[in-house]
């Protein structure tokens, strides 16, 4: 339990409604998301799945982060429960999407559905298996305690904090390196084999590990600025954690924007497909016309047809 003079440095589950707004509009997005995602059944297929497991990953983490407004943290052990089952969320959900930028490179390199299924089953076990261990390691460390003068859970954050690194900045770090990575291998294999990238399912795999970079690297970039002996303004940490905050909106966003976008390509391949039936029967049409044309020329100049069949007279 930390002193009542000490100063929290991460406070994990604010008790003020302004904090927690980017939290509260996430977590009612992704329940959304959720729910819809079960009514139209997209975890049969295994990126639906997978995206699927995303949205209750984000809703697992905003829920406990906003969890403060309505269940006010009683004492340590009660912070370090919550905020290993939060932790945990948070790693899968930024880990698994570093499992759809891998998909995206073995679907560049082998054009195997087969290859891209793989892929993504092994990455996301190693992923889970990953998170877990992190999430529970925070239980057995001082990574958060109970603040008598905060009220809530918080971590009271040193100079270059190792727990900080350790589960904070190293996994995040690395899932958004790993992510730029397997970009940048998967746009020099499209570039090199003059890959067509258009299938639809590979909207997901290119967007969600983009999500990580944009919320998380603000935040990393504070990390940075406070180890160079440096301390933001007020205003700025507000911002940057707001915009990591939105991470499970933006979850959402994308999903809804994705299906629109399939939707759309849906219609415009059976407008085409219909226009070239439509253009195929035309020409039926005009080549039977034809023919029929063709053949009263052909009577027209036999004159013993109309000896053999008086009805062909015009």
């Amino acid at each position: 339990m930390l002193a009542d003079e000490e100063k929290a440095g991460i406070i994990f589950l604010p008790l003020d409604w302004e904090q927690s707004i980017t939290a509260i509009i996430s977590c009612v997005a992704t329940a959304l998301a959720v729910i819809l995602g079960r009514c139209y059944k997209i975890h049969e297929k295994l990126i639906g799945r997978l995206i699927f497991t995303i949205f209750i990953a984000d809703f697992v983490m905003d829920a406990t982060r906003t969890s403060g407004l309505i269940i006010q943290p009683p004492d340590t052990s009660y912070c370090k429960f919550i905020v290993a089952v939060s932790h945990t969320a948070l790693l899968l959900s930024v880990s698994w999407r570093v499992t759809f930028g891998y998909a995206l490179y073995v679907f560049a390199k082998t054009r195997s559905i087969d290859a891209l299924y793989r892929a993504i089953k092994t990455s996301t076990l190693l992923c889970a298996v990953f998170s877990l261990i992190i999430g529970i390691a925070t239980v057995f460390t001082n990574y958060v305690e109970y603040s008598d003068n905060e009220k809530t859970c918080v971590h009271v954050l040193t100079k270059r904090d190792p727990l900080v690194v350790l589960f904070m900045v190293l996994p995040t770090a690395t899932c958004c390196i790993v992510s730029v990575s397997w970009y940048c291998l998967t746009a020099g294999v499209v570039r090199r084999k003059q890959i067509d990238m258009n299938a639809n399912e590979l909207t997901y795999l290119l967007l969600y590990p983009a999500i990580v970079i944009v919320c998380w690297s603000p935040i990393l970039f504070l990390d940075f600025y406070r180890s160079l002996d440096h301390e933001p303004s007020d205003v700025v940490q507000t911002i940057f954690k707001n915009i990591l905050q939105l991470q499970g909106l933006l979850d959402a966003l994308v999903y809804a924007w994705s299906l629109n976008l399939c939707s759309k390509r849906n219609k415009s391949r059976n407008k085409k497909g219909k226009d070239r039936l439509l253009e195929s029967d035309e020409e039926e049409v005009t080549r039977r016309s034809s023919n029929k044309v063709v053949h009263k020329e052909l009577v027209r100049e036999d004159p013993d047809d109309f000896i053999k069949d008086p009805k062909f007279s015009f």
